[in-house]
């Protein structure tokens, strides 16, 4: 790896990154690390190079973060180069580019001036390309995650749709009341619209701390699954307030109905009932 390089810049964990005086140094990633014995800053480890008879020694200078999941180790590349006797060749070759350029066009380009200089192309893969096949591994499983979310609401909702409706028949009574010192059917059904919007939130209070936990459970089961690695999970505030919002809307929707049968309680059926 050049260490000057700007194309990779990992997090680092302890010690420091490769410097251009680094000789024999090595920065590993926490999950190479993990399987490598004595592998911590200022020890000396052994590393069988490939197509190498002897070990060679390292002193590790860094531990940085491992967000792919898989073993990296970062070495000089002069260093690596002349271990494997292969100074002036490469196996990989990283284009950093302004963002306005057009990567698909300069891709081709790069193709036919490389196979015109007579040197194989095995891929070329742009960073949006990159991109495009994690989101796509990604969406499919938010799409079946959303159908869920929606599914629950939906199921939530005629819930509410029972309890509002429950409600209003076992205070029927208080409705007649409130009718007789004056209520308008307006009053009393924004009242009982309110009660079912109260009901939705205090639900969605409840359920904010169960979505932490198992939002940070499935994140770290999606993670491994796919990456080998837990992922870095930050809970979403928008995210909450989102779904406030949509519980909002789906006790207006569930409590239409049975506020407006609440609403429509008349003096004659409080007193009968009463009697």
């Amino acid at each position: 790896h050049q260490a000057d390089s700007n194309l990779v810049k990992p997090e680092i964990i302890s010690g420091q990154w490769l410097t251009s005086a680094d000789q024999q140094e090595i920065v590993l990633n926490s999950k190479a690390a993990s399987h490598l014995p004595n592998a911590s800053v200022g020890n000396i480890i052994e590393l069988q190079l490939l197509g190498q008879a002897e070990p060679t020694q390292w002193v590790v200078a860094g531990i940085v973060d491992a967000p792919l999941g898989f073993g990296i180790a970062y070495m000089p590349q002069e260093t690596l180069s002349a271990e494997l006797k292969q100074l002036g060749k490469t196996a990989e070759v990283r284009l950093s580019t302004p963002e306005s350029a057009d990567h698909q066009d300069l891709s081709q380009l790069l193709q036919i001036e490389l196979k015109r200089s007579g040197i194989p192309i095995s891929y070329v893969r742009t960073q949006a390309d990159w991109k495009a096949g994690i989101w796509q591994t990604f969406s499919i499983m938010l799409t079946y995650l959303s159908a869920a979310i929606f599914a629950l609401l939906t199921t939530g909702s005629l819930g509410l749709f029972g309890l509002i409706r429950l409600s209003t028949l076992e205070y029927k009574n208080e409705l007649g009341l409130m009718r007789a010192v004056g209520a308008s059917n307006r009053h009393l059904f924004r009242i009982i619209l309110f009660e079912g919007i109260g009901f939705g939130l205090l639900a969605w209070i409840m359920a904010l701390p169960v979505s932490f936990i198992t939002g940070r459970l499935l994140s770290n089961q999606i993670g491994i699954l796919l990456l080998s690695t837990p992922l870095n999970y930050r809970f979403s505030i928008l995210g909450s307030l989102l779904c406030a919002l949509g519980v909002i809307l789906l006790s207006i929707l569930g409590g239409i109905l049975p506020s407006r049968n609440g609403a429509q309680t008349s003096l004659q059926e409080t007193i009968s009932q009463m009697r």
